[in-house]
């Protein structure tokens, strides 16, 4: 539903290839009725693909498709495994009640590539959308490690960036949480200094998602992931709220004080 609102505004998403559910449908996109079904859609399947639930939170059942072996009757997942495609299909069982998609793979921005590695690292967007229309408090960025597929904090070894939203500029990176928490200067994957540097597509990026959460006034606090692709920024989704850990692990301080504070209690809104 979130991608047909998007699309409706005129805006790029993850083109959608199937949806594997009893009775759910996609414009464009195959229905997969039955585990036969994904079977016979992961064997002819333009990969990459990226495969994730309906309605997952957490990054949780998320997948990286790198190919089909026929001589296996197999996929291989982007962190190394191979799975049959009848094992494959029986993981996908706990998602069925509201629907599993086989998405496009998207491709990183270049400089974005050259920071954490051939991986979507999302900038996650806290917008407060108030009398005078939305306005950007904070803004992050979620940065994978190792193998992980998905950049959420909680998979070890995940690290956040707090973002100056004027223009970008990471200003802190972090890693691990409470009496573990450590800050980095660079990427251990490749490297890449970090602190200091510049995310692309900074200014279109923004504009992009101000200019969508104009487009849900009856969410006043809300927090955008978008994706630095090398066709642009895309808005991947948007949490009514979000979690408030992740900038208050990313900058090391409170988040409920300025704008927010002053909202919510001119609102009546308890936080």
């Amino acid at each position: 539903m979130y991608y047909l609102l998007v699309a409706g505004l005129g805006l790029r998403v993850p083109k959608v290839m199937a949806v594997h559910h009893a009775y759910r449908t996609f414009p464009g996109a195959a229905s997969l009725r039955s585990s036969d079904d994904v079977a016979a859609f992961l064997r002819t399947a333009p990969y990459p693909l990226f495969g994730k639930p309906v309605t997952g939170i957490y990054s949780v059942g998320t997948v990286a498709l790198n190919g089909y072996d026929g001589a296996s009757d197999s996929v291989r997942t982007r962190d190394g495994r191979t799975a049959s495609l009848a094992s494959f299909a029986a993981e996908l069982t706990p998602f069925e009640r509201w629907g599993y998609l086989f998405q496009e793979t998207l491709r990183p921005h270049p400089a974005a590539r050259a920071m954490v590695g051939e991986r979507i690292a999302t900038v996650r967007m806290v917008v407060l959308l108030d009398d005078g229309g939305p306005e950007l408090l904070r803004a992050l960025w979620k940065v994978p490690v190792g193998a992980h597929v998905a950049d959420n904090f909680w998979r070890h070894g995940n690290m956040l960036a707090a973002l100056d939203p004027a223009d970008g500029r990471i200003t802190r990176v972090v890693r691990g949480v409470g009496h573990r928490q450590v800050e980095v200067l660079s990427h251990p994957d490749t490297g890449h200094d970090l602190v200091g540097q510049r995310l692309p597509d900074w200014a279109a990026a923004t504009a992009l998602c101000l200019g969508a959460a104009a487009s849900l006034p009856g969410l006043g606090m809300q927090a955008w992931d978008v994706a630095l692709t090398d066709e642009g920024p895309l808005l991947l989704e948007v949490n009514n709220g979000g979690d408030f850990n992740l900038p208050q692990h990313a900058f090391g301080q409170g988040i409920y004080q300025g704008r927010l504070r002053e909202l919510a209690e001119r609102h009546g809104v308890p936080l």
